[in-house]
């Protein structure tokens, strides 16, 4: 009788607005008042260069079978996540498309007066490509962030050791050649999203390796950074792909005593992270997939190379079978691809690409094959090639290994998140699979969030085929499924019993690619066409979003 007057008085004081309403909703339902709030402030921005149906094209919404997140009394985090995969795998994106059409988006633009600071992590393999995340903003030295930036960064001896892989050994780079930095400002030019790009120099290996040594660079450069621009305040992490196993694993070792600057800190962002490990990692680490099997032969082949001594007398012997050693594997690798037929969706789909960009993919050859690499010296510098190529074989497989779902877990069972901390999730996702029963699917080759024409579309979509073929996720971007990107705090809880609660939400499910969501092209075209996915309206809402967090943190602070 007691219960049931407490549940009265309480369901009374509500509808008096005494206890306001957010208290009494479950977490799920509060997550899903968070993803209509982003999208309508998405739709906000959005308004000026998209109509209604366009919008609904362009971000999902995550419906409650995506959000509710059940343990099940299992007693293993494999075992919850494949509860949890298992119940997401009968969801089809075009059905997250078509519940949030129904579903108004007014637009609603805020103007928070609290600006935020965001870091970008970026993820594995940037370096090797000439385009960065959100470069449309990163680009502009007109913007008021690029201009302070600018001044903090004239000072040449302003610099950080980066790995010199002509030498071998660490020189030091300009912090602005870097750090890269900008801003969307207000119609005053004041800073409403500050921006700041981690990123990893051409062919340095930053992006590679273990999370510990990425993280041990962006602990000291940012160390580096906010002496200059000061501490931070309303920051926030965000980590694009392997960015984000990256970034939980810079806020869960950096030492707010030895690094002050983290304590500016309010959240960690993961935009397309592998939280939980990623299927396209899995199928590269499968000895028995095609795609295991290579990398495996490149692992081989870097194990067997021989380096000669100096004043080795079977110099020659050794350059003539590491040559040997060479051609083997490459005919190897040209067998193994063979293997890989194109996906029955992809062929009905008919994906006509553009011809690749000969110049583009003349620089790339210049800028690592030659500068970097320095295979136009196979004789004067040969120990040294020799020696780089096993340190990049070396680092990259550290890079995969990390972001396969075993590592990703293992991890998790030896490490916590800092509680005080809120963390967000971003997601996407392709459309349905093209199948001989369905035909082509809806949203295939949608140009407002792809470019069809381009070689990066091809390449996703057969990425997106291989990922729904290893674990019958159709939800998924190419590279990450929406079972094991967001955040889920009971299970860091049941995986680390040191683990606290923490606060997560995830704010959007956007209509594009693991690429699009980040980046313009990573595989030039002669036609010079690239994602138009809106990533800036994509940061306008972000960083009108977090604002508006912390303009409401503030003033609970001032409540007495």
């Amino acid at each position: 009788m007691r219960r049931w007057m407490s549940c009265i008085l309480f369901m009374a004081l509500q509808g008096l607005g005494v206890i306001p309403v957010v208290f009494a909703m479950t977490p799920m339902e509060r997550e899903y008042q968070a993803a209509l709030e982003f999208r309508k402030l998405f739709a906000g921005h959005a308004a000026a260069s998209y109509g209604p149906d366009e919008i609904r094209q362009l971000i999902f919404l995550p419906n409650r079978a995506v959000l509710e997140r059940r343990l099940d009394g299992l007693a293993s985090v494999e075992d919850v996540l494949a509860a949890h995969r298992s119940r997401l795998q009968t969801i089809l994106p075009g059905q997250l498309y078509r519940e949030a059409a129904h579903i108004p988006h007014p637009e609603d633009v805020l103007t928070p007066r609290h600006p935020v600071t965001i870091v970008i992590l970026p993820g594995i393999f940037g370096e090797f490509i000439d385009h960065i995340p959100y470069e449309e903003i990163l680009a502009d030295p007109a913007t008021s962030f690029a201009q302070t930036w600018a001044q903090v960064t004239a000072d040449p001896d302003f610099a950080d050791p980066v790995l010199d892989l002509d030498s071998m050994e660490q020189h030091r780079e300009p912090i602005r050649d870097l750090v890269k930095a900008g801003s969307l400002d207000d119609a005053s030019g004041n800073a409403r999203v500050r921006i700041l790009l981690l990123k990893a120099p051409k062919a340095s290996l930053e992006s590679l390796g273990t999370l510990a040594e990425t993280t041990a660079i962006y602990q000291r450069r940012l160390t580096k950074i906010f002496n200059r621009l000061g501490p931070p305040e309303h920051a926030y992490f965000l980590g694009y792909s392997r960015g984000l196993n990256v970034g939980m694993e810079l806020v869960s070792t950096t030492d707010p005593g030895a690094f002050p600057w983290i304590r500016g800190f309010q959240g960690l962002i993961s935009l397309g992270g592998v939280t939980y490990g990623s299927a396209v990692a899995d199928r590269a680490l499968n000895p028995e997939r095609v795609e295991g099997r290579i990398l495996q032969r490149i692992h081989q082949l870097a194990d067997t190379l021989e380096i000669p001594e100096a004043g080795a007398v079977d110099t020659i012997g050794m350059m003539l079978r590491n040559t040997g050693r060479w051609a083997a594997a490459l005919a190897d690798i040209a067998a193994m691809s063979r293997e890989m037929a194109p996906p029955t969706g992809l062929q009905l789909e008919n994906i006509q690409s553009d011809a690749i960009d000969i110049g583009f993919l003349a620089r790339m050859f210049r800028d690592i094959a030659l500068e970097k690499f320095q295979l136009d010296r196979p004789f004067t510098d040969y120990v040294q090639n020799v020696r780089r190529f096993k340190l990049f074989v070396k680092e990259a497989q550290e890079g995969v290994l990390s972001l396969g779902t075993e590592a990703c877990l293992a991890w998790m069972k030896t490490h916590r998140l800092p509680e005080q901390l809120h963390y967000y999730a971003i997601t996407s996702t392709m459309p349905d699979p093209s199948t001989p029963e369905t035909g082509v699917a809806p949203l295939t080759a949608n140009p407002l969030a792809y470019e069809p024409r381009g070689m990066d579309y091809r390449m996703l979509r057969a990425s997106y085929y291989s990922y729904w073929e290893e674990s019958g996720m159709s939800l998924n971007d190419s590279q990450i499924s929406l079972d094991r990107s967001p955040f889920w705090p009971e299970l860091h809880q049941l995986a680390n019993p040191e683990q606290k609660p923490f606060r997560s939400t995830l704010l959007a499910v956007l209509g594009t690619d693991h690429w699009g969501m980040a980046f313009p092209v990573a595989f030039e075209t002669e036609s010079g066409r690239i994602n138009p996915f809106p990533r800036t309206i994509l940061m306008r809402a972000l960083g009108d979003y977090l604002g508006a967090q912390e303009e409401a943190r503030t003033e609970n602070r001032r409540m007495p």
